[in-house]
Formats: structure tokens, C-alpha cells, sequence
């Protein structure tokens, strides 16, 4: 939570590593802070699972 409230700019950026989808990150309705950061976190764990299931199929 501290990335997103104190450091915005970081946490863009590694968003932006991370490649978690803008269009998906749109689509986050959280109602308060908690709400989002959990739908955030799902969203790298999702990205980061892609990835390594793309690698392990080749």
C-alpha cells in the first residue's frame, strides 16, 4: 500500500516491468484502498503465472 499512497511513479514502473495489463488494471473497482491493492496483487500473480507457464511450454 505504501508503493501506491507514497511512490506512485515506482509503482507505475513496475507495473510496467511486471507488463500486468492496462486494460485489465481499468477494469479494478475497488471501494477503498485494501480492496484494491488485493486486485492488483491478483493481477501480477496472474501475469507473473503467464509467464511462466508460456516458458514451460517450450
Amino acid at each position: 500500500m505504501d508503493l501506491i499512497t507514497n511512490n506512485y511513479d515506482n509503482y507505475l514502473n513496475l507495473l510496467y516491468r511486471i507488463d500486468v495489463s492496462e486494460k485489465e488494471l481499468s477494469k479494478i473497482t475497488g471501494n477503498n484502498l485494501t480492496e484494491t491493492v488485493e486486485q492488483i496483487t491478483f493481477l501480477i500473480l496472474k501475469r507473473v503465472y503467464q509467464k511462466v507457464w508460456f516458458k514451460n511450454t517450450l
